[in-house]
């Protein structure tokens, strides 16, 4: 297949795709295989979830680190929560989709 084009260059765009290291059980096991898949696929990088629980944050860099060994580069982006009286209170009320915070 013919590469899409814009003008007269091939256009190449990283694509990242997004992991939640905070999910337990099914759902855990679940997004697990689809960064699998979306790994093998050729991502570019991964953004992880934000979330509190540094104990599941270790066991998602560590089954990324199982997933890349021998492959290349991989870029990871993180964010960090500045927790806000203003935010925490929206966070207990009405929490992004997929954040998990602590209740400390």
């Amino acid at each position: 297949p013919k590469e899409p084009t814009y003008g007269r260059l091939p256009l190449q765009l990283p694509i990242h795709c997004a992991f939640n290291p905070y999910l337990e059980g099914e759902a855990a096991a679940e997004e697990r295989q689809r960064l699998q898949k979306k790994l093998q696929a050729g991502v570019a990088g991964v953004y992880l979830q934000i979330g509190t629980d540094t104990v599941k944050l270790a066991e998602g860099l560590d089954f990324l680190r199982n997933c890349t060994k021998g492959a290349d580069q991989l870029q990871l982006h993180g964010s960090v929560l500045l927790p806000t009286r203003k935010l925490l209170a929206q966070m207990t009320f009405r929490p992004w989709s997929g954040v998990v915070l602590s209740k400390k």
